[in-house]
């Protein structure tokens, strides 16, 4: 135990050389000599899920103040594990989320097991998120990360105080509060980040917020601007995966503001998409899949639905299992996209494919929709008025466009009132045949992009 904090700046050290492999084979040696005994397996999902499977029996019918109450851990081999599994699981949160998965499953059962410590509340954070990418399960996954929160005032100080926020406000809070709370949680995250030296995490935050505030329809040129200082500060820090990661954001800030020859293409002064996408093909699928996603929608926003669908079908066919970044609210965003163009492309060839797809949208929205209607709701019944639209249910789809472009301004997504609005415009020319009412939703979309800076 005397060489436990030796032991920790020795992987550490290997983690900041970018050696995650050394890391990891070292951090793994050192955990068995405190009894834990982790290895590497070729079917890792598998093990998840019988990790999964061994905590929820721990868990039982336990209540939120059985858990909280535990006791804290007086077994000091203990505590050392849980101190060095933090410390892998944290830098294998992006890199290697399966491991990071492992880890994490087995802090939260040594906690359940021999009582609570400092990192015991990323476990159960961590837990929560597990909760939301193996089964979708919403209620426990806020049970949980509620639970984590509230284990860091009882440890005042918490070393893990940053990434178990991130965790929780960037990856299940988005799926049951309004992102604005998120948001500040986030700028929160990061300050700590930055000035407990964590700057991997602190780096994490400022993605997760800008990939938040673009959703919501912040100013453009505000958003652009300050994912250029971004830029700057993670080459500073030599944070390059993050850096990559925003770049494709920035590039479609710069599409929307009019500063690029192709607004579809993820092509301009920020970067080029064919060469991005030779970079990190192979190396990031989360990358890819942004890109796809990205691409799709600008396609879509630009009315060119044969490109969009193309690249949402490259999207979908991107087997994304490095989902940390995005989390539960990014996949649904991919849903709402990927349902919009699909009724376009219903319209266009009246093809049964699309019009599965579509509805198969509105499903998996509805789930969303009823546990944060402040996030979900208004894309729920863009798809809604789309669908009744294409079914000629002309009564149903003027409410539900209305319904979407008033929820979507209430809850400030200016982004999707713009769109609401220009699709209920398009809605009431193609059927209603009534020019003035068309025009009143056209000005409304106008307004919200003039708020945008956004040439679309």
């Amino acid at each position: 135990l005397d060489k436990l904090k030796m032991y920790i700046i020795s992987i550490e050290a290997l983690l900041a050389q970018c050696k995650t492999h050394e890391a990891k084979k070292h951090g793994l040696q050192i955990l068995s000599f405190f009894g834990e005994s982790i290895g590497t397996f070729s079917d890792m999902k598998s093990v998840i899920i019988v990790e999964l499977v061994k905590a929820k029996q721990l868990i039982g019918r336990k209540s939120d103040a059985d858990l909280i109450v535990v006791n804290e851990i007086y077994d000091e081999q203990k505590i050392a594990a849980e101190r060095i599994m933090h410390v892998l699981a944290s830098a294998f949160f992006f890199v290697e989320p399966d491991m990071f998965g492992l880890l994490a499953l087995r802090m939260l059962q040594t906690s359940l097991r021999y009582g609570v410590c400092s990192e015991s509340a990323f476990g159960f954070a961590a837990y929560g998120f597990l909760m939301i990418k193996v089964f979708d399960d919403i209620k426990n996954a806020d049970r949980f990360g509620e639970i984590a929160m509230h284990l860091l005032k009882i440890f005042t100080a918490n070393k893990c105080s940053c990434e178990v926020i991130i965790i929780v406000y960037g990856l299940i809070k988005p799926l049951v509060e309004h992102l604005h709370k998120c948001t500040k949680m986030l700028e929160y995250s990061y300050e700590l980040g930055m000035q407990s030296g964590k700057i991997y995490f602190a780096m994490m935050s400022l993605v997760q917020q800008y990939r938040i505030r673009f959703l919501m329809g912040e100013n453009l040129v505000t958003i652009e601007k300050k994912l250029m200082a971004s830029d700057e500060e993670m080459m500073e820090h030599r944070q390059e995966m993050f850096r990559l990661s925003i770049l494709p954001l920035r590039q479609a800030c710069q599409n929307l503001i009019g500063h690029s020859d192709d607004p579809e293409e993820l092509t301009g002064e920020v970067m080029n998409e064919e060469q991005f996408l030779l970079k990190v093909r192979g190396r990031n699928k989360t990358l890819v899949a942004l890109v796809y996603h990205l691409h799709s929608w600008l396609s879509y926003m630009f009315g060119s639905y044969e490109s969009a669908s193309r690249y949402a079908k490259e999207r979908q066919a991107t087997s994304s299992t490095e989902l940390v970044l995005f989390g539960g609210l990014f996949r649904r965003r991919y849903v709402f996209v990927e349902g919009l163009i699909a009724f376009a492309m219903a319209h266009k060839t009246d093809a049964t494919e699309w019009k599965i797809a579509a509805n198969e949208s509105i499903k998996l929205l509805k789930n969303n929709a009823a546990h944060a209607p402040s996030n979900f709701q208004h894309m729920l019944l863009l798809l809604q008025a789309e669908s009744a639209f294409l079914a000629k249910n002309n009564g149903d789809a003027a409410i539900y466009y209305d319904g979407a472009i008033e929820i979507a301004a209430e809850n400030g997504y200016v982004q999707d009132e713009a769109l609401a609005s220009e699709r209920a415009g398009i809605f009431h020319c193609s059927t209603q045949d009534n020019d003035q009412i068309a025009r009143g939703y056209f000005f409304k979309s106008i307004q919200c992009v003039s708020k945008m800076e956004c040439i679309s």
